[in-house]
């Protein structure tokens, strides 16, 4: 009688949570680590977001926003983790720092707990000054952890071939959560927003095709970003000038996901460029044609990061 007891007992127990280590600490859907730098033992994911393309603004010392800070641009990937509680939080940040060093990354800036909190009070530490200024969405919790004494915050820096990439650790402990966040912000050194109408004449006459990687969407999608307009406008600038050329607008893709998924966001993208030069700047419809290739034109390798962020992009092509 008293085993029939306990077995109805544990079996309530675990139906409403309390005895669910393994279903309570699963990863969310659709996330997983960075491919740069993996997670802390025993941690899961509570919280991932990637964008094709943004700005981020990190702290360079512990007075934001009035202190010194750095705004970067690229693709963005942000990854909240939760710890079982008894980890160490001095570990958790000494272990990145260590991390990172050893693959090669500078240390821009640093702090452990008092030392992002400058002014006592429970709103000051640098990560939650951060997030009270809209630079940290979506920050786990809320940005409830990152209070008081009780954060931490490291910015590591890499520059290799043609690619800058930021990491960002910061950890928030508190009695009722133990959190940190990965941010890896990977950033283009090819000169982007730099290409003229000169540009786009000498490139169309050499190669037929011009490239452009300041095109930008949101993830996933086929909405334009602000930033693509300039891009978009030295391409309205160019057929102005020269009435009778006509052209491809191509749009490309890495090889993540299914082709067919791919062909039609590709193909969609392009699309929203042709739009955008009918609707905003008065070309002719006659004189544009928008197709997507999905992953069939790699320039080069997808299998990391850096080879599929130059896969993905619009390519202006000669009719």
């Amino acid at each position: 009688m008293q085993l029939t007891y306990l077995k109805i007992t544990i079996y309530f127990l675990f139906s409403i949570g309390f005895l669910n280590p393994i279903l309570s600490q699963k990863d969310i859907p659709n996330s997983k680590d960075s491919e740069l730098i993996s997670r802390f033992p025993d941690s899961w994911i509570i919280g991932f977001a990637e964008k094709e393309y943004d700005r981020y603004t990190v702290a360079m010392d512990n007075t934001f926003p009035k202190g010194k800070s750095k705004t970067i641009e690229g693709t963005i990937t942000s990854i909240d983790y939760e710890l079982p509680k008894g980890k160490s939080q001095l570990e958790l940040h000494k272990n990145y720092e260590d991390a990172l060093k050893g693959k090669g990354f500078n240390i821009l800036y640093s702090c452990y707990q008092a030392d992002c909190n400058p002014v006592p009070g429970s709103f000051s530490s640098v990560v939650y000054s951060l997030y009270q200024a809209k630079k940290l969405p979506k920050l786990a919790k809320s940005g409830n952890t990152y209070r008081k004494n009780g954060a931490t915050y490291l910015v590591a820096e890499k520059e290799a071939s043609n690619q800058t990439t930021t990491v960002v650790v910061m950890s928030g402990f508190a009695n009722y959560a133990s959190t940190y966040r990965l941010d890896i912000i990977e950033s283009n050194n090819m000169g982007t927003g730099l290409i003229t109408v000169k540009d786009m004449d000498d490139r169309l006459k050499e190669k037929g095709s011009v490239v452009f990687y300041d095109i930008l969407f949101d993830f996933n999608k086929t909405t334009l970003q602000p930033e693509s307009s300039e891009a978009i406008g030295t391409i309205a600038d160019y057929l102005n000038r020269h009435s009778k050329v006509s052209i491809y607008i191509v749009g490309h893709t890495d090889n993540v996901g299914n082709f067919q998924n791919n062909l039609a966001l590709s193909e969609g993208r392009a699309k929203a460029v042709m739009q955008e030069l009918i609707e905003k700047h008065g070309i002719s419809k006659s004189r544009l044609e928008a197709k997507g290739v999905a992953m069939l034109s790699p320039v080069a390798t997808n299998d990391n990061e850096e080879g599929r962020k130059l896969n993905r992009r619009v390519e202006i092509v000669m009719k």
